[in-house]
């Protein structure tokens, strides 16, 4: 919805061999279905490398880019280069977070998008 912030990560599940309970988590289905509302609705879609999740997903090809925030290639090397979640947290903030945790990546690339949102309205 317009406006809205995301701040609960109760659904998120976990991938990569991690322990997760798929019984909170949203079927594809209902993700696929929620992403495609929120982008009619004019939704902005933020993550770290999200062409991955988009393509997953099966939406790639029903979000347009000008509604889609990569923050891969907002936050750089000094020599352009792509870098890790957690190195670009940690050049900003100043500390570490647990990798590997699909909520706590989905809570600090928020942090990064705020930060970088406030950034580009020369706030910081």
């Amino acid at each position: 919805p317009a406006n809205s912030m995301v701040v609960n990560d109760t659904f998120v599940k976990t991938a990569g061999g991690l322990t997760a309970d798929y019984d909170k988590g949203l079927s594809i289905f209902s993700a696929r279905e929620l992403v495609t509302r929120l982008v009619q609705e004019g939704a902005t879609i933020v993550g770290w490398q999200i062409d991955n999740d988009l393509k997953a997903l099966g939406v790639d090809r029903v979000v347009p880019t000008h509604q889609i925030v990569d923050l891969t290639k907002q936050f750089v090397t000094a020599n352009g280069h792509k870098c890790k979640l957690i190195e670009a947290y940690r050049s900003v903030f100043r500390r570490n977070f647990p990798a590997h945790n699909a909520g706590d990546d989905a809570k600090v690339t928020m942090e990064l998008y705020h930060y970088w949102n406030e950034a580009a309205k020369g706030q910081v």
